[in-house]
């Protein structure tokens, strides 16, 4: 709804139409349920690419996981398979062995 809100506010103004805009701080809460709907979208969006190699980027290494950024298109996951001694920053092929857009569940392997 707000993206609507802020789309079509953008819309009449881009078209000369006078609109009013009010600025509230955003809950917290709602950037992680954004941030849940894109990864959704993400998992929907490469269901059909099981198998498909990546040029990575690592972003995220801890002990509850390893966590790769792939570029095309845009997207994060978790490296499942093969994520030993990869570091933050480090570059990276992975394989998408599993998505699960449900879950937000987008699973690399270390090609």
């Amino acid at each position: 709804m707000i993206a609507t809100n802020g789309a079509t506010a953008r819309f009449l103004v881009d078209k000369g139409f006078p609109s009013i805009r009010r600025f509230l701080q955003a809950p917290r809460r709602w950037d992680r349920i954004e941030r849940q709907v894109l990864k959704a979208a993400g998992a929907w969006l490469l269901h059909g690419r099981i198998g498909d190699v990546f040029d990575a980027l690592v972003t995220g290494a801890a002990a509850k996981g390893t966590f790769v950024r792939i570029s095309s298109p845009l997207l994060e996951g978790r490296v499942v398979r093969g994520f030993e001694g990869l570091d933050v920053g480090d570059t990276a092929r992975v394989r998408l062995v599993a998505v699960d857009a449900e879950k937000s569940f987008i699973d690399f392997e270390r090609a």
